[in-house]
Order: structure tokens, then C-alpha cells, then sequence
């Protein structure tokens, strides 16, 4: 045993999942903050400029990074299936702004994501699953759904949230679950 605090590898890809999320975030579109303070489930945000002006439109992010991707991988390598504690799930889906799981790949140094709101609306299975009591689910994430060093994906995931986007009310689906 050291003299002093241990290194782990769980916080290196953290850090290092975060570093590349920071890197590839276009700062021309978005400005991106660290949240600071005890983790609660949102690790940065991101705050979208439109035609160079600040106009409130934020997006909550959660990251997870991995150095074996390949491991995620389902549906003919189609989908990333990641566990997600349920309370952070509960935490995301009350927020009122957007909130996105960022899966990062440290090693090939890509980022993958999904909008937390609009992968739950309409499927109520998975307002089920959520009430069970496991304590974790898997969110499938797209392979397709890179950030890259464009973020045009990811401002038309966000967009579509603000323009029309409908909000949950997840007592109201809790109750509406139960009568089935």
C-alpha cells in the first residue's frame, strides 16, 4: 500500500471520455461547461448558439467512456447497449431541458449519443422496466449517432427537442402503465 491516494483506471477513462467530449464539441455552435459540485448525473452542459446569439437553449449531458467498445455492441454491431443507473434515467427524464448520454469510445476517440427524452417517448415498456426493481437498465445507442467533429447531428437532436418537443409527465405515465 502507497503513501498516497491510488490511480484507477475507471477514473482515466472518465477523464479521458470527458477530455475527447470537450475536444470534439464544435465551439463555434456550442459553449461547454463543466458541472461542478457532487455528481448528481450530469457531467457538462452545452449551451447552443443560434445565428451568433445566446438565445437559452441548453443540453444536459451524462458521460460514459469505455477503452473496449466492442464489448457494448449488439445488433450486428448496429447499437451500443450501455447500462444506465435508473435514478440517473428518473434524474434525466425530469429535467426540462434536453439530456444525453454521451458513450465515448477512448480509444477510437469517437463519441455516441442519444437523446434520453425522445429514446422514452411512446414506448411505454420501458416506463415499465424503468419502474422495476432493478437498479440499472441498457440504453441502446446508435452507432450512427457519432458527434465527431460535427456537431450537426447533435444540434438537430437538440432543435428538435426545442421546436415542438413534447415534455413528460412521468406521474401521469407511471399511472397510465399500471392500467394496462
Amino acid at each position: 500500500m502507497g503513501m498516497y491516494p491510488g490511480d484507477i483506471d475507471s477514473r482515466r477513462t472518465d477523464s479521458r471520455a470527458c477530455a475527447i467530449v470537450h475536444y470534439q464539441i464544435d465551439s463555434s455552435v456550442w459553449d461547454y461547461k463543466t458541472i461542478a459540485g457532487h455528481d448528481v448525473g450530469t457531467d457538462c452542459e452545452l449551451e447552443l448558439s443560434e445565428e451568433g446569439e445566446w438565445r437559452g437553449k441548453k443540453i444536459e449531458i451524462q458521460i460514459k467512456g469505455t477503452r473496449h467498445i466492442e464489448n457494448y455492441l449488439i445488433d450486428g454491431g448496429n447499437l451500443i447497449s450501455f447500462k444506465l443507473a435508473k435514478e440517473t434515467i428518473r434524474y434525466a427524464l425530469g429535467k426540462a431541458v434536453p439530456f444525453f448520454l454521451f458513450v465515448v469510445d477512448v480509444v477510437g476517440e469517437q463519441v455516441y449519443f442519444v437523446e434520453l427524452h425522445q429514446y422514452f417517448i411512446g414506448k411505454v415498456a420501458l416506463f415499465i422496466q424503468l419502474n422495476s426493481s432493478t437498479k440499472t437498465m441498457r440504453i441502446h445507442v446508435s452507432m450512427s449517432s457519432t458527434l465527431g467533429n460535427n456537431a450537426d447531428s447533435l444540434v438537430a437532436s437538440a432543435a428538435s427537442v426545442y421546436h415542438g418537443g413534447a415534455t413528460l409527465d412521468l406521474q401521469e405515465i407511471k399511472v397510465s402503465s399500471r392500467q394496462r
